[in-house]
């Protein structure tokens, strides 16, 4: 082999791990909020539909 796999694989596999990570994290946190959103809009729709 041309390259050094302990020198070139890992590093690239830790940012790729890390990377996903956050970018997972991130999707998850702005799925929550839109999901409380959501609820947040029904309960209020139901509020206003008592009235």
């Amino acid at each position: 082999m041309a390259f050094q796999p302990r020198f070139g694989i890992q590093p690239c596999l830790s940012v790729g791990i890390f990377y996903s990570g956050l970018y997972l994290l991130e999707n998850i946190i702005s799925f929550s909020k839109l999901y409380y959103y959501i609820m947040f809009l029904r309960t209020c729709k139901v509020f206003f539909d008592k009235k």
